[in-house]
């Protein structure tokens, strides 16, 4: 009796070596990710990073690799870089790093010798320059600035506050705070309610000065308005009021 031939395979793969093909592939995939993560170069991610936001790279000049050894040669538009020297760079690190106390110290000190010898050359009035670790704080008596009740700088203040722009000019990293503050009187006008507005109002003045009369940028201004809530002397002598009616520029961040 002859034999009964049997059935010929299917032609191609069976099915589920489909399936395991798929399944080797993707754990193929998750491992090289999670190798590539493990060993990744935070500075070449920060500058490829950079490039995609549009901003600009920075980098040391060392005499090394050049922009594309960074980011590949295969980019077509290379956003802007700002090569810093490698001396340069340790300065800013230095400044950003351990010794930004010592520098700020320093150069708060070199800028309260300054106002230190301009208002005593030219006896100023009654201001009182004060130094802290890393801020400077000037201490004026609100005559020298404005009338009694007022919030318009006098013609002779605005020579001295053209002394103190140029001083500051020097320190274009200071941050300066403008606070205006006055004694417990009340005041009641048509244009200052109350001392917190008048304190606040000229505060603003002074500011207003040094940003469209000299220049300064507005980001590098506060001003402040406290009205008689931080005296100090007390409210109940002619003296104490006096000294509690004061404008203070307080500058700090030096960089």
């Amino acid at each position: 009796m002859k034999k009964k031939k049997a059935d010929a395979p299917a032609a191609g793969s069976p099915a589920w070596m489909a399936t395991w093909s798929d399944l080797v592939s993707l754990l193929f995939c998750f491992f090289v990710m999670l190798f590539a993560s493990s060993s990744i170069d935070v500075a070449r991610f920060n500058l490829i990073a950079a490039s995609f936001a549009g901003g600009p790279i920075t980098l040391i000049e060392d005499g090394g690799a050049g922009i594309t050894d960074y980011l590949g040669s295969g980019i077509t538009e290379i956003p802007d870089v700002v090569v810093v020297r490698q001396d340069a760079a340790d300065r800013l690190e230095d400044a950003n790093g351990n010794d930004a106390g010592s520098l700020a110290q320093e150069q708060a000190a070199i800028l309260a010798d300054e106002f230190r010898t301009y208002f005593a050359e030219n006896a100023v009035g009654e201001i009182e320059v004060i130094q802290g670790e890393n801020f400077v704080r000037l201490n004026m008596e609100d005559s020298i600035l404005f009338a009694s009740g007022e919030a318009s700088l006098q013609a002779e203040s605005r020579e001295m506050l053209s002394r103190v722009a140029d001083i500051l000019e020097g320190f274009p990293g200071a941050y300066i705070r403008i606070e205006g503050h006055t004694d417990s009187v009340p005041i009641a006008t048509l244009r200052f309610p109350n001392n917190l507005h008048l304190s606040s109002a000229r505060a603003i003045e002074v500011m207003m000065y040094f940003i469209y009369e000299r220049g300064f940028d507005p980001l590098r201004l506060e001003p402040v308005g406290f009205g008689d809530t931080r005296p100090v002397a007390t409210n109940t002598t002619p003296e104490g009021r006096a000294a509690n009616r004061r404008v203070e520029f307080v500058i700090t961040t030096f960089n």
